[in-house]
């Protein structure tokens, strides 16, 4: 199916649930059970830093950016291994889900149900353009952080500069591209650029995409995650502070004493999608952020039920237009 494709494989009951409440729970990631996997990418990049700053010559200004940023990312990795708290209580960081192939077996299997369930279908194009659709000539000259109008478009980009991962699964292929993107800021366009904020943004983002190998074979799943961060971020400010300000109160969200935050499915019912700039727009200053479209509903191919009796739950549910399709056997 198409390369635009994303999928997220669950139960038939609780596809049932998600559309019935037109949310998906994205899950603060510090609430697995393994939270050296949230660190397991900054600590790789600390390697990756050293190495550019031993290569960069004649340009003091650009090694005090990665010293910067790399003396940050040590106090970040120092305070989640210190602190007496729960983690998710402290790091406000959620994670879904997603498999680029319809195919995947392992989690036809391990996560519909033995091919019972179904793969709820996204497009990635729209899904890292309705989260954060400003560009810079949308922004205000100054910004004013008591002000909702002036930064709320700064504050979706710091969430979700770059919301849509490929998990990495071995340190050399992270690496790898991690390099790959720093060393833009040596560029002469960065010469004189103080960059530490920028270089941060793209190390928390991208450490969010390595995965520690365990007992279980992780790399079958195949996954690229959906990232929405309140905290790996590359600026100081509490963002948190700002999202409950000006958002709704992620601390009052959780399930199961899991905390998490909702991605608002189709919220703009019979409009045609991708939606244009203004509606992106007025959904997330009316609080229905984060959003995305459902593009297409897929029947694992031991699903009894009827596309026919699916398209009409769909409808009935405030879902129009989805194409529903089974996996043939």
């Amino acid at each position: 199916m198409e390369n635009d494709s994303l999928y997220h494989f669950t139960t038939y009951d609780n596809f049932v649930s998600i559309i019935k409440s037109k949310k998906i729970f994205m899950f603060n990631a510090f609430s697995m059970k393994d939270t050296q996997e949230v660190i397991a990418g900054l600590e790789a990049s600390i390697l990756v830093v050293d190495d550019i700053i031993s290569s960069i010559e004649n340009n003091d200004t650009l090694i005090n950016s990665f010293t910067v940023a790399k003396k940050n990312i040590l106090k970040e990795i120092e305070k989640i291994n210190k602190t007496d708290a729960i983690l998710q209580d402290v790091f406000y960081f959620y994670i879904l889900s997603l498999c680029r192939n319809i195919e995947n077996e392992y989690l036809w299997d391990n996560y519909a149900n033995n091919n019972t369930g179904v793969a709820i279908e996204f497009s990635k194009n729209e899904m890292e353009e309705n989260i954060s659709p400003y560009n810079d000539d949308f922004h205000p000259q100054v910004i004013s952080w008591d002000t909702r109008d002036t930064i709320v478009p700064y504050l979706t980009g710091y969430i979700n500069n770059l919301p849509l991962r490929p998990i990495h699964y071995s340190f050399n292929s992270y690496n790898e591209l991690l390099k790959a993107e720093l060393e833009q800021f040596k560029k002469e366009k960065h010469k004189d650029q103080n960059c530490a904020t920028w270089i941060q943004l793209i190390i928390f983002n991208l450490s969010s995409s390595f995965k520690l190998i365990s007992e279980t074979d992780y790399a079958k799943e195949e996954e690229t995650r959906f990232l929405f961060s309140l905290s790996h971020t590359g600026t100081s400010q509490d963002l948190t502070f700002y999202f409950n300000k000006f958002f709704y109160n992620i601390d009052d969200l959780k399930v199961n004493s899991r905390k998490y935050i909702p991605l608002h499915l189709n919220p703009l019912e019979k409009e045609t999608w991708p939606l244009p700039f203004q509606k992106k727009h007025e959904l997330i200053m009316s609080n229905c952020y984060p959003f995305a479209h459902i593009k297409r509903i897929v029947l694992g191919k031991h699903n009894k039920q009827l596309i026919h009796d699916i398209e009409n739950f769909l409808h009935q549910s405030g879902f129009y237009n989805i194409e529903v399709i089974k996996m043939p056997n």
